[in-house]
């Protein structure tokens, strides 16, 4: 079977309008972005507080350099003072994105998948045989675990999106990584059996990766990120769901 994007678009589409699927969309997203912005709010003067030590530090080694330009350095730090706290807030916000998209597709794996996956399996495919055994331990590890490297590349890179498209190619890079790492697992495990879930995982290892990049370039469409995570975990479940189909129908060794 020709498992195409078309394809697999067409029935995750399909799929988020049954009444639990619309359900499950916003309230990930909400939940994400209170959590991610009150730590934000409540932490505000720790912040400040580490942005104004490392602002002293910088100009005060700079005074050492420059020597008798030293007045004229603390001038410039003192006029610039003011963009201080908008500073802060741009990075924070750069920061908050992918902890944002973080927690929410951990919401959505560890909360929503199981039963997200049960509808759209008893929905479309109602002649597969559930053969998986759950696999929550491993799931949730899976999901903390890419959700840390995620985070940690996000910030590592931050520097680099100063070259033209990197702060584009990056984002979308690392969630297409996540996403697949994330979502295969969440979408396989409760109706692969242990040889069909490392098979799904190798086979489908290429297409996972581009259709999380097609997915994460959906978050650059005005308010659509709203509906990502899930439509992202309800593509990857058709894409699962059709390959054990056309492997259950037709093995190959």
């Amino acid at each position: 079977m020709n498992i195409t994007f078309h394809l697999i678009f067409t029935k995750a589409l399909r799929s988020l309008f049954h009444k639990e699927i619309l359900a499950m969309m916003i309230v990930p997203f909400l939940g994400s972005a209170l959590v991610v912005f009150a730590g934000l709010y409540f932490s505000w003067d720790f912040f400040m507080m580490i942005f104004h030590g490392g602002s002293a530090a910088v100009a005060q080694w700079l005074q050492m350099q420059t020597g008798s330009w030293a007045s004229v350095v603390n001038s410039i730090f003192q006029w610039l003072g003011w963009l201080g706290p908008i500073l802060l807030m741009i990075l924070l916000f750069l920061i908050s994105i992918p902890l944002i998209l973080t927690i929410n597709i951990i919401i959505v794996s560890v909360l929503v998948s199981t039963r997200l996956v049960r509808v759209i399996g008893e929905k479309d495919y109602p002649h597969l045989q559930w053969k998986g055994r759950g696999r929550f331990t491993k799931g949730l590890i899976n999901s903390l675990g890419a959700g840390v490297l995620f985070i940690l590349a996000w910030i590592l890179t931050l520097p680099l999106w100063l070259i033209p498209g990197f702060s584009i190619l990056a984002p979308l890079l690392l969630a297409a990584w996540m996403n697949r790492k994330v979502c295969l697992f969440d979408a396989s495990t409760d109706m692969a059996d242990d040889y069909e879930f490392e098979k799904i995982k190798s086979t489908l290892s290429g297409k996972g990766f581009l259709l999380g990049l097609v997915t994460s370039s959906l978050n650059y469409i005005p308010f659509f990120f709203l509906l990502t995570p899930i439509f992202t975990m309800v593509s990857y479940v058709h894409l699962v769901f059709m390959a054990l189909d056309s492997e259950r129908n037709d093995p190959t060794p």
